[in-house]
C-alpha cells in the first residue's frame, strides 16, 4: 500500500564545509522565492504538507513501537490527515511536527531534512532538488 521503511534510530554526523557553487545556488534559490513573494517557511510548509498528506516526495520511517501496534493503518491515516498546527507545535509555520493519539497511544511525527546523499543536513529544506525529506512516525515515549 505505502512504500514505508522500518529502521532503528540512526544518527547522522555533521560534515564541515560547503563548496562555493552550492552556496551560490542556495542564494539564487532564496532570491527567486523572495521575488515571487513566497517565504522560505511557506515553501517548506507547502513541501511538508504535500509529502505528509501523500507519502510521496519523502521517505517514511516508522519506529519499532509503531510497527508493533495493531492499528498501523489508523496511525498512517492520522498523520496524513493531521491539521492541528498551532503556536505550541509549529512556531516556525513549517508544518514539520505533529502530536496525536490513536487507540490510546500518544504519537509524534516529524520531518528531518537531509542532503541527497543523506550524510548531513540539507542546506535548504525549501529546495526539494537538494533535500531528502524523512518523515518519522514514533510513539511519544520513543522520542
Amino acid at each position: 500500500m505505502y512504500n514505508i521503511s522500518f529502521h532503528g534510530w540512526f544518527s547522522i554526523g555533521p560534515k564541515i564545509g560547503c563548496p562555493n557553487h552550492l552556496l551560490a545556488a542556495l542564494f539564487d534559490k532564496q532570491m527567486q522565492a523572495t521575488e515571487i513573494g513566497m517565504s522560505k517557511a511557506d515553501k517548506v510548509k507547502e513541501l511538508n504538507d504535500a509529502a505528509r498528506q501523500s507519502f510521496t516526495g519523502c521517505r517514511v520511517m516508522i519506529t519499532r513501537g509503531v510497527a508493533a501496534l495493531d492499528c498501523a493503518d489508523a496511525v498512517l491515516t492520522a498523520v496524513r490527515c493531521y491539521t492541528d498546527f498551532n503556536a505550541n507545535n509549529d512556531p516556525y509555520h513549517e508544518h514539520d511536527f505533529g502530536s496525536f493519539s490513536v487507540a490510546g497511544e500518544r504519537l509524534f511525527w516529524k520531518f528531518d531534512y537531509l542532503d541527497p546523499d543523506m550524510q548531513m543536513a540539507s542546506l535548504d529544506p525549501a529546495d526539494d532538488t537538494i533535500t531528502v525529506r524523512v518523515l518519522t512516525i514514533m510513539l511519544a515515549e520513543e522520542y
